[in-house]
């Protein structure tokens, strides 16, 4: 009964916390690709039509950042609970591929105690621009 009871506390319980709190981190991580995903759709919204339809170059407008923060903000419904808040930190347009990328990062470290250090997560949403006519 004691090496149970010694292999339990010492063993079990901290592999259990892991398992919790790695399953939180990945469900925080999927959060946080659904906001990268929904702002670089957002951005790809705020193509300059006339613009482009004139010389076929993806030129964004002005408002595309506030607009993708916006889409970002109502994506993420576990997130603002646990502290954590994704910020863009990058709005690429490949006139190429007519790709808007949207790089979002997150700290992740309120999932965990203090003494654990957690790199900042990064993810990267993509959307292609398709206008008619073109």
């Amino acid at each position: 009964m004691a090496f149970w009871a010694i292999f339990t506390g010492t063993v079990m319980i901290p592999l259990m916390i892991l398992a919790w709190d790695v399953g939180r981190l990945f469900y925080a991580r999927g959060e946080i690709q659904k906001a990268a995903d929904a702002a670089a759709l957002a951005a790809a919204r705020e193509v300059d039509v006339p613009h482009y339809m004139l010389t076929g170059e993806v030129l964004l407008h002005q408002g595309a950042v506030g607009f993708a923060t916006h889409y970002t903000e109502r994506n993420t419904t576990y997130l603002p609970g646990t502290g954590i808040s994704p910020r863009i930190t990058r709005i690429v347009v490949n006139n190429t591929t007519r790709t808007v990328y949207v790089q979002m990062e997150a700290d992740v470290s309120p999932l965990f105690p203090d003494y654990l250090r957690v790199k900042p997560f990064s993810a990267w949403g993509e959307a292609q621009v398709r206008v008619s006519g073109r």
